[in-house]
């Protein structure tokens, strides 16, 4: 009987290996750092160096600025699979870092349209680099690692927003004009990652999926267990053909259409593995057939891998880490502190912190426990947050509680929430449909960003009694909502998001299956014989996966 994973000690990390992801994660630290930019150099107007004392902005521009990455973004991830099939995640990175640059350099002009055209190129980078970066470290990752490996995108995103605050914090408060060069820092890793860009390998699942098996063999004894990369190549190719197969009969059958895409749309893949049927004895009646490339149709035909992805990636949103971070400066001084910035970086950095624990615990403890736990610890976050500005009148009492409860609900995201649903979404589809899916994830992401930060404002003036287009100056006009509105407004709206995070925790406990130890092509033989149920009960999973791998003869591709 095959060995299961976890039975054996996983092999070292290759040195290439580690290069080559920490490489990657440079636009992960992209990604964080543009989110974090504009308030890292506007949060305080007062200081020497802030974007204020050179450049006219008012409080609507600031606040298109701040959108103008997650519309850009949105757009990115829903058109960007096709050309992420064609050049590859890896290649895909490296033009992506042009609009890195381009955005950065941008940003750092003291005209606001020409900051807003920046954060609208910046966006483009943001949506196609979550789009890249977790499928290619997932198809890179040996099984044993994938969790702690996956986890290292949402720790760089982490570390890009508390480099964005540290810089912007130095650069504003000592130097003149200091926003231009915090913003134009913005580039820095972009540039790193061009100049060391053959120092990342294409993903090996990639090179067979275009017939070219024999560099995927090379580019797993080079990242991998040499040993095992001759077997690792046959078990991609025999996913792939299972997938190949599914999209023929859906095509014959009629049941996918073309997700409403054009012709243009649909990539054509060749599935002629000539090149490498060396790996694999005998064939099928497909061969030398082209497969359409996977539409929206195909994705949605997952079923329950599909809710599994769109329900992680609109939870991650919903339940109110944008809030937090987008506000967390106005309620810190709306609570006395003098320099709320700092405060700011202090959340920041546990944020970091949490997160990186996560990346340690997540193939010991699993992706599923964490995701509980994180859930649980942000819903009492939430809740007692809410209770410290609805119902604590002494005013210390109640600046303590707001700012413990902030710093557990951001640990808490962080834990599982934050890092984890990157790791399942690219774990949870299979390979062929990998790039589209998590594209349409990211794209759910992005939606859910766009509304919440739209309407986060709107809906701490409702809830607080001032009128809807109020500013939370609190100097007194018509117009303003006190600090006492204020804070009554954002209690209310910390309780709504602690019942999304209750529903959030109920979602993670009966639909999300736990796939620590799993091979990618594993996952998919218990999708294949699962359900969802059993998907929640990792006993049941084991066995399945006992008799699947005895059935047919293989093992695991560890």
């Amino acid at each position: 009987m095959a060995p299961m994973p976890g039975d054996e000690k996983p092999l070292p990390l290759p040195r290439n290996l580690w290069v080559a992801v920490l490489l990657s994660c440079q636009t992960s630290v992209l990604f964080g750092w543009g989110l974090a930019q504009l308030n890292a150099v506007t949060g305080d107007a007062e200081v020497r160096g802030a974007m204020q004392k050179d450049v006219d902005i008012t409080s609507t521009e600031l606040t298109a600025a701040q959108v103008a990455v997650y519309v850009t973004a949105l757009i990115a991830a829903v058109t960007g699979p096709k050309y992420i099939e064609r050049l590859g995640a890896r290649d895909m990175l490296l033009w992506n870092d042009v609009f890195y640059i381009v955005g950065g350099v941008l940003t750092a002009v003291p005209e606001v349209h020409v900051i807003i055209a920046g954060r609208l190129i910046m966006g483009l980078g943001v949506g196609l680099g979550t789009c890249c970066v977790p499928p290619l470290i997932a198809e890179l990752s040996p099984t044993a690692h994938r969790g702690a490996l996956g986890c290292l995108h949402q720790i760089f995103v982490t570390v890009g927003a508390l480099a964005a605050a540290l810089l912007g914090f130095a650069f504003c408060t000592y130097a003149e004009h200091g926003w231009v060069f915090a913003n134009a820092s913005f580039a820095l890793p972009a540039l790193l990652q061009l100049a060391l860009k053959h120092r990342i390998p294409h993903s090996p699942r990639w090179l067979v999926r275009h017939g070219r098996p024999h560099e995927a063999e090379h580019v797993l004894r080079l990242y991998g267990d040499p040993d095992a990369a001759e077997e690792g190549v046959r078990a991609m190719q025999r996913e792939l053909d299972a997938g190949d197969r599914n999209l023929r009969s859906r095509s014959r059958s009629g049941s996918a259409g073309t997700g409403g895409n054009s012709p243009r749309d649909l990539v054509a893949i060749p599935r002629d593995r000539a090149a490498g049927r060396s790996y694999e004895a005998g064939g099928n009646d497909d061969k030398g057939a082209e497969v359409q490339g996977p539409s929206w149709g195909d994705v949605f035909g997952l079923g329950w891998p599909a809710v599994v992805g769109f329900g992680l990636a609109s939870y991650q949103s919903i339940s109110g880490i944008n809030v937090v971070v987008g506000y967390s400066t106005m309620l810190l001084a709306a609570a006395g502190l003098k320099m709320p910035i700092i405060g700011t970086i202090a959340v920041t950095f546990s944020n970091v912190v949490a997160t990186i624990i996560s990346g340690r615990t997540m193939d010991g403890l699993g992706r599923r426990a964490l995701m509980l736990a994180s859930s649980c610890v942000m819903t009492a976050g939430m809740l007692l947050a809410a209770l410290a500005l609805l119902a604590i009148e002494d005013e210390g009492t109640m600046d303590f509680l707001a700012i413990f409860a902030l710093v557990a609900y951001i640990f808490g995201f962080a834990l599982g929430i934050g890092p984890v649903p990157w790791v399942v979404m690219c774990e949870v589809v299979p390979s062929d449909l990998r790039s589209k899916a998590v594209s349409g994830f990211v794209a759910s992401n992005w939606f859910c960003n766009c509304v919440v930060v739209g309407l986060t404002q709107v809906a701490i003036n409702g809830l607080g009694g001032c009128a809807l287009d109020a500013s939370p100056d609190g100097d007194g006009d018509d117009d303003d909502c006190d600090n006492d509105k204020l804070l009554k407004g954002v209690g209310y709206l910390f309780l709504l998001l602690a019942v999304v995070c209750v529903t959030q925790t109920l979602f993670v406990a009966f639909v999300v299956p736990e796939t620590k130890g799993v091979s990618l092509e594993g996952i998919q033989q218990r999708f294949r014989a699962g359900s969802a149920a059993s998907a929640t009960n990792n006993e049941t999973w084991d066995q399945q996966t006992r008799a699947l791998l005895a059935d047919e003869g293989n093992a695991l591709d560890q």
